[in-house]
């Protein structure tokens, strides 16, 4: 994934689609987090996610939101992971956008429970 991350980078900055620029640091900041990379992860994310940010659009907004809570949740900072779920939540409700809508997705494989998280049993 962080391969296939960082081709989507080359590629859209070669080809300057701004567009895929700021999702794909995204995606490339999350592939980092799996093999334990969580600082240097987070860092692309929280970058990604700022320059996705300046473009004012937000139809991606609640999917980059999940990939940081995840990233974070790994990397220790739960309670930062559950405010980007509820961030992507606010965003989903108030503008009606059930596109990356966790509440239409998959039960997921951790749920909250307080600030830590527990293994979901299903």
């Amino acid at each position: 994934m962080e391969r296939l991350a960082s081709e989507l980078i080359e590629l859209s900055t070669r080809l300057n689609f701004e567009p895929f620029l700021q999702r794909a640091a995204v995606l490339r900041g999350w592939a980092f987090t799996a093999p334990g990379n969580t600082a240097e992860g987070i860092s692309w994310i929280e970058d990604g996610i700022g320059d996705y940010r300046a473009t004012a659009s937000i139809l991606d907004m609640p999917f980059l939101l999940a990939l940081k809570a995840e990233a974070l949740h790994l990397a220790g900072r739960t309670a930062e992971a559950l405010e980007a779920i509820r961030e992507g939540d606010a965003l989903v409700e108030r503008f009606e956008n059930r596109y990356w809508s966790a509440r239409t997705a998959p039960t997921p494989r951790y749920v909250s429970r307080g600030h830590g998280c527990r293994q979901n049993p299903d």
